[in-house]
């Protein structure tokens, strides 16, 4: 009996010859193309840098440096033992971020705290560079130079700087402690990592998600209590300069943040459930959709938790843009899924992840670039569009979102695959 035919089980696909002859082409003009990209980026990034830098420095506020102008009094106001939630209607921070910022603001003028933050914002951005460039696997000079430019091209940075705002702070720690977090066996790097990424809670709402991440990694439970222990203690400072303690101060700002949240998404908030959920006239579900997005993402987590770490990266990056509101100033976290897509984009395990990692990756970045949501701090010759053209430039950019999400999401599955295969084969 002659033994059976063995066929490929290779699958095949109609974008299999276009993918391999795109990137040929790319082979023969990607450095060329990279330039040009490269040489489009630097004056763009330079204008943004240089528009929030003066308006932290020098603009008035409250437009100019006006987030941090508020953290400014909720911190001496806490610290003074004032009901700060009570009679701050700006006052949305849990009492941990105002511990996190006391060494920071609690001292120096208004004057002299804004110089410091551009300190402290140039340090982050330098660390954001660093990470990116050898993150991504650049290789060539103009890869290194699109990198380098990466986060710096994008609105995001000029929003969060001009505003004095934490989020350039808080994805530079989330960058500098999560690859250490999910990777490192040393105990010095992870307890520095820790601390990192204790720091990166100053703002919750943008990097909480990614606490699932370090709770489900094998190896890392006893650093996750570590983290939420040195919160919890964080939380309970403030506290002690409040005549109703910690307790109350707790109840306090809980009470403020369930108004706040739907005050907020109605105002400024955009590209995310609760404003979504606004758009259908379904606002008091606003905690349920934020509690459903936290819960399939750390259930997404706990199944893949063994994967690439900027693979979950980047699934905790979509979630924590999605689970609640944010504005322009946030989208900076997206930077971590355009790491992951220029990495699978130069290493993917087919041409046609290659190419379409490489595609997501280039409408994701335009569709950072330029002023967007009804939260717009520039100046109306910095939009991209006009309205009502920006509201479509506005749902066209949360289609590419998705769309990148979704891509990212299905790539991790192969690679967790693959590692199961190759950990149960013989040896």
């Amino acid at each position: 009996m002659s033994p059976p035919v063995v066929r490929s089980t290779r699958a095949t696909s109609p974008f299999t010859p276009l993918a391999s002859r795109t990137l040929a082409w790319w082979g023969r003009h990607g450095s060329d193309v990279l330039s040009w990209a490269a040489a489009l980026m630097a004056p763009v990034a330079l204008v943004w840098l240089g528009y929030g830098t003066w308006r932290l420095l020098w603009q008035p506020t409250p437009t100019g440096a006006g987030d941090l102008a508020q953290r400014w009094i909720e911190v001496r106001d806490m610290f003074a033992g004032k009901d700060v939630y009570l009679s701050n209607g700006n006052a949305t921070y849990p009492p941990a971020t105002i511990a996190i910022l006391w060494p920071v603001l609690s001292w120096p003028p208004f004057a002299t705290a804004r110089w410091l933050w551009a300190v402290l914002t140039v340090g982050a951005l330098v660390g954001i560079v660093r990470v990116v460039a050898r993150a991504s696997g650049a290789m060539s000079k103009t890869e290194h130079w699109v990198t380098t430019l990466l986060p710096l091209v994008m609105f995001a940075t000029c929003a969060a700087t001009g505003n004095g705002q934490v989020t350039v702070l808080v994805v530079a720690c989330l960058l500098a402690s999560l690859p250490i977090l999910l990777c490192e066996d040393r105990v010095r790097p992870l307890a520095l990592a820790a601390l990192f990424f204790v720091a990166a809670l100053v703002k919750p709402s943008l990097a909480a998600p990614f606490f699932w991440m370090v709770l489900f990694r094998p190896k890392r439970t006893l650093w996750a209590i570590a983290i939420g222990s040195f919160y919890l203690v964080l939380t309970v400072v403030p506290g002690l300069a409040q005549p109703g303690g910690a307790v109350q101060l707790c109840h306090e700002y809980l009470a403020r943040i369930g108004y706040d949240a739907a005050k907020a998404a109605a105002s400024i908030g955009d590209a995310n459930v609760h404003s979504w959920l606004i758009a259908v006239r379904r606002s008091e579900w606003d905690t349920a959709g934020s509690l459903v997005v936290l819960g399939l993402l750390g259930l997404w987590t706990w199944r893949h938790r063994r994967a690439d770490p900027w693979l979950l990266m980047s699934a905790a990056a979509f979630a924590a843009r999605f689970w609640t509101y944010h504005t322009s100033y946030d989208d900076l976290i997206l930077l971590i899924p355009m790491i992951a897509l220029f990495r699978l984009a130069k290493h993917g395990a087919s041409d046609g992840k290659r190419v379409w990692a490489g595609l997501l990756l280039t409408v994701m970045l335009a569709s950072t670039v330029a002023p967007s949501g009804p939260y717009r701090p520039a100046p109306k010759w910095l939009y991209l569009l006009p309205t009502p053209c920006n509201d479509a430039y506005d749902v066209a950019r949360v289609v590419i979102w998705l769309s990148a999400c979704v891509f990212l999401l299905r790539a991790t599955c192969p690679w967790v695959a693959k590692n199961r295969s190759v950990s149960m084969s013989p040896r």
